[in-house]
């Protein structure tokens, strides 16, 4: 979700014509263009959220016992509906890419991303764009966050000089 909200952010800035980031990174998330066009099923209703299993990150139900539980358990769910029903503004007519470099974070095996997807990401911006991949799935940062922290302050301080690669 962080993915998109970054992107909009960037193209809300690009729009106001004030100042862009160094470095958009997203992390596991296909690219704005390739989000679906329909919304899925509605929740059922009285299920509150949904969570993902890390091992294979499927989708399944989720209800909370307590008062705190349920009520972090719905503002979960409507980040999922506003993700779910999230459709892209990368497309419009005369709109030109960013200017704001881009690294893509992916882990090798995760099924939600694939070379579409960085494909997508890069055709956001003229600047340069990084592919970074991981070891490990979807939720790859749980295993590699000591790496993945090291690449990505090198990829910022890249991005301070102008030299991203």
């Amino acid at each position: 979700m962080g993915a998109l909200t970054g992107y909009e952010l960037l193209r809300e800035l690009a729009r106001r014509k004030w100042p862009a980031p160094l470095l958009l990174a997203v992390s596991a998330h296909r690219a704005p263009q390739e989000m679906p066009t329909a919304a899925g099923p509605p929740a059922p209703r009285g299920s509150c959220s949904t969570t993902y299993d890390a091992s294979t990150t499927a989708a399944r139900p989720s209800c909370s016992t307590t008062r705190s539980g349920a009520i972090w358990c719905c503002g979960r769910s409507a980040d999922l509906r506003l993700h779910d029903t999230y459709r892209s503004s990368a497309e419009p007519p005369g709109q030109p890419p960013l200017a704001t470099p881009f690294v893509v974070l992916t882990g090798e095996d995760d099924p939600t991303v694939s070379d579409r997807t960085y494909a997508g990401w890069a055709a956001l911006t003229h600047a340069v764009s990084a592919r970074r991949v991981y070891p490990g799935g979807h939720f790859y940062l749980r295993e590699q966050r000591d790496r993945l922290l090291t690449e990505l302050g090198r990829d910022l301080e890249n991005a301070m000089r102008g030299e991203l690669r």
